[in-house]
């Protein structure tokens, strides 16, 4: 199981707990971390244009565009890619890159294993269905497709944590 502790963040309504995991995403050798908001609303999860680029990724001619709305009803365009998450980042003093703590991390029959500082869950990596926005404007978001299913993903609003266990 890992534990995150909900970030603070302000919004129009004050301040807010919002549920953010880092993780690392792969493609082709190149590798980001990032953060993502750990979203149950979001279909797929999404990146902006300049993380996909950071990726490796390209726009080739045989890609279909194709276009995400949310509750706003408005448009992002996007391509769907493949990337392999590899893990949720933890570093030794239980905080992640983005230092917000981590409360907890437990190695359950040896489910989890510790690599490069990222924590790869139940030994192997996850390949994924990410949306690569064509624009800069989107919140990077981990989204249900692929990700969900693999894990029971548990929101505590009131303590202020998520937790993922596998």
């Amino acid at each position: 199981m890992i534990r995150y502790k909900f970030r603070e963040e302000e919004s129009s309504l004050g301040k807010i707990l919002r549920p953010v995991s880092d993780v690392v995403l792969e493609c082709d050798k190149f590798r980001v971390e990032i953060p993502m908001y750990v979203d149950s609303g979001a279909d797929v999860s999404i990146i902006p244009f300049r993380f996909g680029k950071a990726l490796g990724f390209k726009q080739e001619r045989n890609n279909i565009i194709r276009e995400l709305k949310g509750i706003t009803g408005g448009g992002i365009p996007y391509i769907l890619k493949k990337v392999t998450l590899m893990g949720i980042l933890i570093n030794p003093k239980g905080r992640s890159p983005s230092g917000h703590s981590v409360l907890e991390k437990q190695h359950l029959s040896n489910k989890m294993i510790v690599f490069q500082d990222a924590l790869i869950l139940n030994g192997k990596n996850l390949k994924v269905r990410i949306a690569w926005a064509l624009v800069e404007e989107v919140p990077m978001l981990l989204g249900r497709i692929d990700i969900f299913n693999k894990f029971r993903i548990i929101f505590n609003e009131a303590k202020g944590w998520i937790d993922f266990e596998e």
